[in-house]
């Protein structure tokens, strides 16, 4: 594979020697090579393999951080919504209003954070809930969705999920509602796929609950809700950073406003606190990270939609022993997990591939309710038992293989050879879910 087609533009630095294999890091001024960005990868072969990363942040480098930089040192405003924070959050509403056109009758908003959590938080305390009051959400999910409850002074309530979409969905949460109240309902899009706003809406108005969509890692593909609030992460992670913030959105100016007061302590007027916040504001340095990334976004998609693309090639080719997420339409992704089918086959898999030098990690193994900070706490079946047979079978199922925009086809190629030798015959498997 040729990764370069202009020597001139190239500078070599070496970066890891590991045994007889040397890694190349690939400095290039153009846009023509694949998988191109500023740095690449370029591998070769004589033994033993290098280490494949499970993931790598794809974030600007200084010189497209710089100009942004510079207007910091020029502003000399360094936090508490400075003109660059404002220029991201103004430029973030334009591109969700474009993305989400067709749903929304009004303009959207966004206030930024310091963190994914932090906007979670905020949402959940700008709804304004009863004391201790229940918010179902998925036991499949990351243990920050059900900490910003608790911190909110709300009380989690464990829900089961999709068995294709690996999602809470509106029906699970009506079936839910048969046998227990809630106060709020937070779906997550599991991975990064977009969660149904419009099903999410008429939800909400059905029912008279609110739902605050966690969407942290599905910027770029979730779109917004006409009544629904949504929260994005921009965690190094994800496609879309600042290295660490949050965003909150929503068609409402006055919930954006109060979200926005409780991010600064709570202020409401000068010296005066209208109600208890916290100090969740974005820095101006965080925003310049954030307005880089956004203007190479596109790239970093593309980059992600490729990688993708390959291992959905290699991974169709192993007899349904792996099962991709389920999707209707495809999304941006920041991490790559499979369902492991076959009794105890992802920690067989995890295993083998950990000898093989392969990173891996067992995504949302074990489930929400099985951590012992939240043990005790309900779990609220669709039959209305505390049985979450989706999510049970799931946790046991899922393993994240290595997903970066840096990952060549040759590395691609080596995990799904592995995959396929340390994971048996294909004989007692079946294919579940399908792949976009």
């Amino acid at each position: 594979m040729c990764y370069v087609s202009r020597a001139s533009s190239i500078t070599y630095a070496p970066i890891v020697q590991s045994g007889h294999v040397q890694r190349q890091r690939v400095v290039d001024r153009y846009e023509d090579c694949q998988f191109s960005h500023n740095i690449m990868y370029q591998e070769f072969q004589a033994g033993s393999q290098t280490t494949v990363r499970l993931m790598i942040p794809d974030m600007p480098n200084a010189s497209e951080i710089g100009r942004w930089l510079e207007q910091i040192d020029f502003n000399r405003h360094y936090t508490n919504f400075g003109p660059l924070v404002t220029e991201l959050e103004t430029r973030i509403e334009g591109r969700l209003r474009a993305e989400s056109l067709e749903l929304l009758p009004g303009a959207s908003r966004v206030v930024t954070a310091s963190s994914g959590t932090a906007a979670l938080e905020l949402a959940i305390t700008a709804r304004r809930l009863r004391p201790c009051a229940k918010v179902a959400l998925p036991a499949f999910t990351f243990p920050a969705t059900a900490t910003a409850v608790i911190r909110s002074g709300a009380v989690p309530v464990f829900v089961d999920v999709d068995p294709d979409s690996w999602c809470l969905t509106p029906e699970i949460a009506l079936d839910v509602l048969e046998y227990t109240d809630v106060d709020l309902v937070i779906p997550v899009a599991a991975f990064g796929r977009p969660l149904p706003a419009a099903d999410w809406d008429r939800f909400a108005e059905g029912t008279g609950i609110p739902v605050i969509m966690d969407a942290a890692s599905a910027f770029g593909s979730q779109v917004l809700g006409r009544v629904c609030v949504t929260v994005f992460s921009l965690h190094a992670t994800k496609a879309m950073s600042s290295g660490e913030g949050g965003l909150v959105a929503a068609c409402s100016d006055t919930f954006i406003h109060e979200t926005r007061q409780l991010s600064n302590f709570g202020f409401s007027a000068p010296r005066r606190v209208g109600s208890p916040g916290l100090n969740g504001k974005l820095s101006e340095y965080h925003a310049a990270v954030g307005l880089a990334q956004l203007e190479r976004f596109g790239e970093v998609r593309e980059r992600r939609a490729r990688v993708y693309a390959h291992y959905a090639e290699r991974l169709s080719q192993l007899d349904g022993r792996v099962a991709l997420q389920h999707t209707e339409t495809e999304f941006v992704r920041s991490v790559l997990p499979v369902a492991v089918l076959g009794m105890g086959g992802a920690e067989r898999l995890e295993v083998g591939l950990q000898g093989e030098k392969i990173e891996t990690r067992r995504w949302y193994c074990p489930p929400l309710n099985e951590h012992r900070a939240f043990l005790g706490m309900q779990c609220a079946g669709r039959d209305g038992s505390s049985d979450l047979p989706v999510t049970t079978s799931l946790s046991e199922q899922i393993l994240g293989l290595p997903f970066h925009s840096f990952l060549s086809e040759f590395e691609i190629a080596r995990v799904c050879s592995l995959v396929e030798k340390h994971h048996g015959s294909p004989r007692a498997f079946s294919m579940q879910g399908g792949a976009a």
